[in-house]
């Protein structure tokens, strides 16, 4: 894709998000689209996010060798890309959580990776650096840590089909 279009960060995140819909079709015996398609959305969301800072540190070779990336299209104005898909991401984990009927865990969560996204855009602006794509690994992780270790203590049946998909992210 990167040959093609300067869009491949977005086929990525369509591709790597697929499990949202499988993973609570999975559990749930059906996909409820009211939750799982801003699931999907958020998931492709961060999938920006993380991967154009990650082509930031490639962008010089990238130009060279003539292959294109979202890092290449956004230039200097990435801050307000990533700004503008961070707001998509945490837009669309709220409304999944309401859609779901979870409880506060999951909203304490979502603050959690809200904090998360927020400190690597504002980073962001001063220097790209291998440490946003090393942090961004982390993500899944704190995500995927909180909201069960949270959740536990208020078990809901919703929470279930959520929580197969963000596992699903950090293997």
């Amino acid at each position: 894709m990167k040959r093609v279009t300067y869009w491949p960060q977005l086929m990525l995140g369509f591709t790597f998000n697929w499990g949202a819909l499988l993973g609570w079709a999975s559990v749930r015996g059906t996909c409820d689209w009211a939750v799982c398609l801003p699931l999907y959305a958020a998931g492709v969301a961060w999938t920006l996010i993380y991967d154009t800072i990650y082509a930031h540190q490639d962008k010089c070779d990238d130009a060279i060798i003539g292959i294109k990336s979202t890092a290449l299209k956004f230039g200097d104005q990435t801050w307000k890309w990533l700004s503008g898909f961070g707001l998509t991401f945490v837009s669309c984990l709220l409304l999944t959580g309401y859609n779901a009927q979870l409880a506060w865990p999951y909203y304490s969560a979502v603050a959690v990776a809200t904090f998360h996204v927020t400190n690597q855009v504002r980073k962001l602006l001063r220097v790209y650096k291998l440490f946003h794509y090393e942090a961004n690994s982390l993500f899944p992780k704190i995500i995927t840590c909180t909201i069960p270790f949270i959740c536990s203590l208020f078990s809901t049946d919703s929470f279930r089909g959520v929580n197969f998909y963000l596992l699903s992210m950090i293997s």
